[in-house]
């Protein structure tokens, strides 16, 4: 091999590993089906919670709350993992845009 074809085979091999990275930043582009589905899962957790614990209307408000409260949470958990991912791979896109001559 002479130092063109080595010198392609490394330009290859960094536009293989850009588009790799653009292909899982597109990836983890939040969708408007992910929170619609979220909310409608919420909406029929707690009809069925409802549905199947009737009493829970009869008592304090709190246990309804609280289990908002944790499908909030873990909600928001998810999300921000995905974000923290989706900026890490902008990361390592941008690196590698910059150590391109």
């Amino acid at each position: 091999m002479n130092r063109d074809d080595i010198d392609k085979h490394m330009d290859y091999l960094r536009l293989n590993k850009i588009h790799q990275l653009e292909a899982e930043f597109e990836r983890l582009r939040p969708s408007l089906i992910s929170y619609f589905l979220r909310a409608l899962l919420g909406i029929f957790m707690v009809v069925g919670i409802i549905g199947l614990f009737p009493q829970i209307m009869q008592q304090p408000v709190a246990y309804l709350l609280l289990f908002l409260i944790v499908l909030v949470a873990f909600g928001t958990y998810y999300e921000s993992h995905r974000v923290n991912k989706r900026i890490d791979a902008l990361h390592q896109l941008l690196l590698n845009e910059s150590k391109q001559p």
